[in-house]
């Protein structure tokens, strides 16, 4: 779904100005590439949340509820915990080479 579309189906005005980040440095401190259409959204209308169920992080406000980089390591730490814990990691995911990052959730 487009930026655009997502303010149609959001009944929010666009475009907003929240301004930008710089997403060389957020790459860098999460070691990972942020997709293109994300970095669009953020840019467009900021981390918060839809209908209070939808939660959009995004990598500004660090400690704000909607904190892309403290989401990241908490979940990270979460996901380790339950793993070494005997919780059964999905067959898609590689321990030593892949991460997963929530840039959102519900």
């Amino acid at each position: 779904m487009s930026v655009p579309e997502l303010a149609r189906w959001a009944n929010v005005s666009y475009p907003q100005a929240p301004g930008e980040v710089d997403w060389s440095s957020v790459s860098e401190e999460l070691r990972a590439l942020i997709p293109s259409d994300y970095q669009e959204m953020i840019d467009t209308f900021g981390g918060g949340s839809f209908d209070r169920h939808i939660w959009i992080h995004s990598p500004r406000g660090r400690g704000d509820p909607y904190d892309l980089v403290s989401a990241v390591i908490e979940r990270e730490m979460a996901l380790e915990l339950l793993w070494d814990a005997g919780e059964e990691v999905p067959a898609a995911i590689d321990r030593e080479n892949d991460r997963l990052i929530a840039c959102k959730h519900w």
